[in-house]
């Protein structure tokens, strides 16, 4: 994959701008960050080839029948390509280089990350938050006692060309089966004795948004591990 190639489409002597230019690569970054940090965050966050690996999943992304579906973009390899096609969904709301969004346990990211162990890393880009080992403590946790699991990611591109992706873990969202009362208590202690967020409009759902809201420290255990 060649970075100049995703990123010089529409001219051969437009230089991309982080925004400012006048590539194809530049209105969509101006449009994207402007709404978060403005043109100079965007120069900050990612480099020239991140931004265009990330436009290329983007532009990848097409409407059938209703539906937004990635179609295969030269940027992502063929392996990470077919484990999200069917759950992968454009991201406009990361105010930096992102390829897609997924919430979908489908992706065993865990599984995934241990099979391409150079390729793919998974990180917790927020503090404080739980570690990704306490992550997927959970998650199995859940998946044991048959509740519906939900694991909200979004995929960073590497800096440069032979980099790895990023798969920022951001929040756990857990339906306990109906009677299952001790679940969130079991959540609560993997996760470091964080208690769960009840949205008033899925009263049934247990939510751990560390993208979003993470207390400092535990509420209910002093001694609990919090990284």
């Amino acid at each position: 994959m060649n970075s100049n190639e995703l990123v010089q489409e529409d001219t051969t002597t437009a230089i991309f701008d982080f925004g400012r230019g006048s590539t194809a690569l530049d209105r969509h970054v101006a449009w994207l960050v402007t709404d978060h940090h403005g043109y100079d965050y965007a120069k900050r966050i990612g480099t020239e080839y991140a931004w265009a690996t990330a436009y290329d999943s983007y532009k990848s992304f097409r409407n059938v029948a209703g539906t937004s579906i990635m179609c295969q973009p030269r940027s992502l390899p063929e392996w990470l390509f077919e484990a999200v096609q069917e759950h992968a969904r454009r991201d406009s709301d990361t105010p930096g280089p992102s390829c897609f969004a997924a919430t979908s346990t489908a992706i065993d990211w865990f599984a995934l990350a241990k099979e391409h162990s150079e390729e793919l890393f998974l990180v917790v880009d927020f503090d404080p938050a739980p570690t990704v080992q306490q992550i997927e403590k959970a998650l199995r946790a859940a998946q044991e006692r048959s509740a519906e699991v939900d694991l909200w990611v979004t995929c960073e591109p590497s800096a440069y060309l032979g980099g790895g992706f990023a798969v920022s873990l951001g929040g756990l969202f857990i339906t306990p089966l109906a009677g299952d009362t001790e679940l969130e208590s079991i959540i609560e202690r993997e996760l470091g004795g964080v208690p769960a967020f009840i949205d008033p409009r899925q009263p049934k759902t247990l939510e751990w948004a560390w993208m979003t809201q993470w207390p400092e420290a535990s509420a209910t255990s002093e001694d609990a591990p919090h990284e």
